[in-house]
């Protein structure tokens, strides 16, 4: 189900069209300003919920990362924006256009109007982006790497077989011919894979490779 649909459903089921929802839904087609007054306490809480819920089922066009509101009047289009910036939604006012965008500010008007059960699907659709994102950031980071130990492995191996061409690849220690021995035995291992096989360390590993590029 397309997503302003199944809000404008929980909407319908959440209400019990008072007044300030009655005033919500005429709001954007008003040609004159209004300035809906809330009261104080948990009844204005539910009075602005169901203005606002009146809002976005009326005339609410977009999807979940971006919401918009064409306004009759510019002045209840900036009315809007104010009462929304009062709950960490940011807008965009265009002539009499109000956006929402990002998929935060979307959550919270979502919030805002009290549709539980799209907040929770956001909620665990954001928990899956996240996922997926990090996840696609370390396959990323791991193509990288295995890149950049190739082609150092690659350039290596170069290097070994022009000290061979050169006829100076014995004047290579017995410690840097192993290390040598060992890079074109096994081409696509990486430093650390093949520090081991020589049974030194990393460090130790990478001041031979420096002290064969030097011959």
């Amino acid at each position: 189900m397309p997503f302003l649909e199944e809000l404008a459903n929980e909407i319908v089921s959440n209400q019990n069209f008072g007044e300030f929802f009655e005033l919500g839904t005429g709001f954007l087609a008003s040609e004159t300003p209004i300035k809906p007054k809330f009261t104080s306490g948990k009844s204005g809480q539910k009075e602005l919920t169901a203005f606002v819920s009146g809002v976005v089922l009326s005339s609410a066009s977009g999807d979940e990362q971006r919401l918009w509101f064409s306004f009759k009047n510019y002045e209840n289009a900036k009315t809007f924006c104010e009462i929304l910036a009062e709950f960490d939604i940011l807008t965009v006012l265009k002539s009499q256009t109000v956006m929402i965008s990002g998929f935060d500010c979307v959550r919270n008007l979502v919030a805002l109007v009290s549709a539980r059960k799209i907040l929770l699907e956001m909620e665990n659709e954001n928990i899956i982006r996240g996922v997926r994102a990090d996840a696609n950031r370390r396959a990323n980071c791991d193509i990288a790497n295995t890149a950049k130990t190739t082609k150092s492995a690659l350039e290596f191996i170069e290097k070994i077989q022009e000290l061979k061409r050169d006829g100076k690849f014995d004047l290579l220690t017995k410690k840097q011919r192993a290390v040598c021995d060992a890079r074109e035995k096994n081409p696509y291992a990486t430093l650390a894979e093949l520090a081991e096989i020589l049974n030194i360390t990393k460090s130790g590993l990478v001041n031979r490779i420096r002290e064969v590029y030097k011959i």
